[in-house]
């Protein structure tokens, strides 16, 4: 099925086939229960694509929220703020300005975006992000850990691990500090303005996260106090006992 639409919304459900369409201004193209591929294109305001068996491919300049949910094949996103793709969505994604929302999602997972803050939780498999502006949210789903590469060039980056995972850790702020709650394995150092935290924790994958201008934090995820260690940018360090905050969501 091939639809343009020049200026009216467009809601689509329940259909067998592929579905192709090309918007030049709409408020809302929202497609439901779809057996086929979806691919969008165009200028609009919202999208919402939920339940879509095929592959999902967005190409577009939509300026409100583009809503993702239950996607069982690869989705592709490019729009003129961020570029997209993700194996597949059994939770959802949530893309707003200055706002991009992962909950649940099987990678590789590939994002670059811009000015945004970016919340991953509940991922599985590797993940390369990279940010111009906004701070980092990472909590993995489940274990073994994926490779992570994750870069923003002016924010925070935190990253809420489980206790037992393994992994080996590079982690740079050019300006700002680092914390770490996996004791002694993981190195610190100051360096300059900025400061370094490296070092593994067992056997596991490459985890490189890196921020020109902004604190890097790593915990540990669950309900236990444990002994943080602090490194800043002059140079002092100093452990604190500070209660872990187990973040859930439904």
């Amino acid at each position: 099925m091939d639809i343009s639409s020049d200026n009216a919304g467009l809601r689509l459900q329940d259909l067998d086939g592929n579905v192709k369409v090309d918007t030049r201004r709409s408020d809302l193209v929202r497609c439901t229960n779809i057996k086929g591929t979806v691919e969008l294109r165009g200028h609009g305001t919202d999208v919402e694509l939920t339940k879509i068996a095929g592959q999902v491919t967005i190409n577009g300049d939509y300026t409100g929220t583009i809503a993702l949910r239950e996607l069982v094949k690869p989705v592709k996103v490019e729009s003129m703020r961020t570029e997209m793709s993700v194996e597949r969505i059994p939770g959802e994604i949530r893309l707003e300005r200055g706002n991009v929302s992962l909950q649940n999602v099987v990678g590789p997972v590939r994002l670059n975006t811009r000015s945004s803050d970016v919340s991953l939780d509940g991922f599985t498999n590797g993940i390369e992000l990279s940010v111009d502006k906004g701070d980092i949210e990472l909590r993995p789903g489940h274990l073994p850990l994926g490779k992570m590469s994750v870069r923003t060039r002016s924010g925070n980056i935190e990253l809420a691990l489980p206790q037992t995972a393994n992994f080996a850790l590079s982690a740079i702020t050019d300006h700002g500090e680092v914390d770490n709650s996996f004791g002694e394995a993981l190195k610190q150092r100051s360096d300059g303005p900025g400061a370094k935290l490296e070092g593994s924790v067992g056997v596991g994958p490459d985890v490189n996260l890196t921020t020109n201008r902004g604190s890097i934090t790593i915990r540990k995820a669950g309900g236990e106090a444990g002994s943080t260690t602090k490194v800043s940018a002059v140079g002092r360090s100093q452990s604190q006992n500070t209660p872990q905050i187990a973040s859930l969501r439904y």
